[in-house]
């Protein structure tokens, strides 16, 4: 099972456009594990608009704190196309 996260921070999530939340996120990895299903992904974006070393320090502890099975990292690619892209 793979989750799109993007981050841990609040400011940085909802500057993706993503509608879920941290908790949203623990609470997900918590069901997913109660079932069962421990072979869980994260996918977290680097370069995100306002991300700071220390902000990305705090998505990293939240990886930290669930301990999924495994962690993609992805750099921020903008499309001219996208919502992102076009502000």
């Amino acid at each position: 099972m793979s989750l799109g996260v993007q981050s841990f921070v609040e400011k940085e999530i909802r500057r993706t456009g993503r509608k879920h939340t941290a908790r949203v996120v623990e609470d997900e990895i918590r069901i997913l594990h109660d079932a069962g299903i421990d072979n869980v992904n994260i996918d977290l974006i680097a370069g995100l608009s306002g991300q700071t070393e220390s902000s990305w320090n705090e998505s990293l502890d939240g990886i930290e704190r669930l301990a999924p099975a495994h962690v993609s990292v992805y750099m921020l690619e903008v499309d001219e196309d996208s919502r992102l892209g076009k502000r």
